[in-house]
């Protein structure tokens, strides 16, 4: 089955030259897949009745986006029959880089039952801000076309006959978009410039859902069955987006002003805090009503627009060893709450107290100490900042939650007794060279043989040399020496993941596919002048044109397009992408580029896609 695509934007600004990445964006600026219930057109669907749809957010993060902040200010669907549904009343702001393992509600609604035919996502890029790891200064956002993005984008996603998702009346449909920052970005930093062209999928309903947060101001909090009532509010205007509910059970999890417990204290210690109070929900979205099902819940002290400054980053250094009080270093951002004012890439002082100093492990029903808040460790912060100082002391009301940590590095070998060695490369986005692990004269760590506590976790495909990624928590400070460096809550084994193929024909040739078949694409790189496979953080490998290089599909089902003209169609099936391109081949149509994005073998320069694009002059 194929699609078409189109997006439009509005926006002036200057004219550049396009990098080769850019081309995959403009080739793909609005592929979507919605996977859905089927339907046909020769359903009728009824004419009243209204169902509830929830509308999240989420993204598959860039390693070189610290932030992406933009305003989402419409989303409406259209029917089968015409009619278009608007469902954002007011526009939201979202930070799409801080979504790689959630999903942000965007907005409950009742729509109108029967079947959708296509949606529009508007993306206004006016107050947008975007910045670069390691950079304090924003970075200027260009489109595909080099021309400063300054307004807005609206994407249009059109569904396929098969694919119009429904909404039933007295049932919840999820609708999850989700912006592949990954794939819709191309960074300069040397420039601080981003050349942005979105790539959003879509799926409705999906089986294994990333978790939902919502933030919102108190209206309600009901001891007897548990639920809270929040308003959502734009965190910028303060306009009021809509009311959601949120469900909380025997074992959700409390923070209220960063004391911990379950449902039954912590919805009591809720319902005494006032009207409009802050509060922060993870959780699912319901399968029947339109409701969050909270695992956990915190409000009040330690949760942004509480009232207290904050800030968020990694541990770098630590003075002050176990159960005393601690200074320490951290590198993130930081937010004022008076000036309402953000500053970007800081060193921030922490200043800790064992004694008075509230740290919690978000989820977690019991407290910590400040012993937990060892170098590499990621963390956010509340109390009192004064220039780049933050008081977290107990007259400060301090409140520091560590949050699950990411690290990156190479298997030193396969894993053995509940036990895991890695060449540590990087903690969240920072090289490991930014991390000072001595503290008080004694060395926390030893990066080059970073010991990892896996439990019962049992990463089979790890062997030596195995890039992998691992989230869990820091050891505390003064652990035993045999103790691991590190508790993982999930081992990925990198090694088929986010392998990125690109080349480039210069002049476009008309034999770059030397075999097209259902298949595999069989490439000829003579007179490519640019052809790699880029691993992610690893790093990019050359592509030989012996043996030749083949792209092969990996699942049924893919995202495969051709781009010519500036007009896109998107196959689902390999076999179906690959007859289409057969037959466009021709005196009067050459490939251009080629991006596959798979698993890659670099014995037999295979790549085994999940989407491909194919560029065609």
């Amino acid at each position: 089955m194929m699609l078409k695509v189109k997006s439009m934007s509005v926006g002036n600004g200057r004219e550049r030259s396009m990098s080769k990445l850019n081309a995959v964006m403009l080739a793909a600026v609005a592929l979507a897949l919605f996977i859905a219930c089927g339907c046909s057109d020769t359903i009728d669907e009824p004419d009243d009745g209204f169902g509830d749809a929830t509308m999240v957010l989420t993204d598959a993060a860039a390693d070189e986006i610290a932030v992406f902040e933009v305003d989402v200010t419409q989303l409406s669907l259209t029917k089968w029959n015409g009619a278009v549904v608007n469902t954002l009343p007011r526009r939201q702001r979202v930070d799409f880089a801080q979504l790689r393992d959630i999903s942000q509600l965007l907005v409950g609604v009742r729509l109108p039952a029967g079947f959708y035919r296509d949606v529009t996502l508007t993306l206004d890029f006016s107050e947008a801000l975007v910045l670069l790891k390691d950079s304090s200064t924003p970075a200027t956002v260009y489109d595909a076309d080099g021309n400063i993005l300054s307004g807005a984008i609206d994407v249009q996603v059109l569904f396929g006959e098969n694919e119009r998702p429904q909404i039933i009346i007295r049932r919840n449909r999820l609708f999850v978009f989700d912006l592949n920052l990954d794939a819709s970005v191309k960074a300069d930093p040397g420039a601080n410039t981003v050349t942005f062209t979105p790539i959003i999928t879509a799926q409705v309903d999906p089986t294994n859902p990333k978790p939902v947060t919502t933030t919102g101001k108190l209206v309600s909090a009901d001891t007897a069955t548990g639920d809270i009532v929040l308003s959502v509010h734009n965190p910028r205007t303060g306009e009021e987006v809509g009311r959601y509910t949120v469900e909380t059970g025997p074992l959700s999890v409390f923070h209220v002003d960063g004391v911990p417990s379950f449902r039954a204290a912590g919805i009591t210690a809720l319902a005494a805090k006032p009207e409009g109070t802050r509060v922060f929900a993870h959780g699912v979205v319901d399968a029947e009503r339109r409701v969050l099902r909270a695992a956990f819940v915190e409000a009040g002290a330690g949760v942004p627009g509480s009232g207290q400054d904050w800030c968020k980053g990694l541990i770098v250094a630590r003075s002050g060893g176990a159960g005393a009080d601690a200074t320490l270093t951290l590198r993130g951002c930081t937010y004022t709450e008076a000036s309402h004012t953000w500053s970007f890439n800081q060193t921030i002082t922490v200043q800790v107290s064992f004694s008075d100093t509230v740290v919690i492990r978000r989820g977690s029903w019991f407290a910590r100490t400040a012993d937990e808040l060892n170098v590499g460790q990621r963390i956010t912060v509340y109390g009192d900042l004064a220039g780049n100082v933050m008081d977290a002391t107990g007259t400060a009301q301090g409140v520091i939650r560590c949050i699950r940590t990411d690290i990156y590095g190479f298997a030193a070998g396969p894993a053995a007794a509940g036990a895991l060695e890695i060449d540590l490369c990087r903690i969240g986005l920072r090289h490991i060279a930014n991390f000072d692990f001595t503290v008080e004269g004694t060395p926390q760590a030893d990066p080059g043989a970073f010991a990892l506590d896996i439990g019962t976790l049992n990463p089979s495909t790890v062997t030596a040399g195995t890039p992998v990624r691992v989230r869990g928590f820091i050891a505390p400070v003064g652990a035993a020496p045999a103790d691991a460096d590190f508790a993982a809550e999930m081992v990925i084994d990198r090694s088929a993941v986010a392998s990125l193929l690109i080349c480039e024909w210069l002049p476009e040739s008309a034999s770059a596919i030397s075999s097209a078949t259902g298949t595999e694409l069989t490439l000829d790189l003579t007179g490519s002048v640019y052809s790699k496979v880029d691993y992610g953080f690893v790093g990019m490998v050359d592509l030989n044109p012996s043996p030749s290089p083949q792209i092969v599909p990996k699942y049924g089902l893919g995202l495969y397009v051709i781009s010519q003209n500036g007009v896109n169609e998107v196959y689902l099936t390999f076999s179906g992408f690959s007859t289409a391109l057969s037959d466009r081949l021709g005196p009067t149509s050459r490939v251009f580029q080629i991006f596959a994005l798979g698993s890659y073998d670099p014995g037999t320069q295979t790549l085994s896609c999940s989407s491909t694009v194919v560029v065609l002059k």
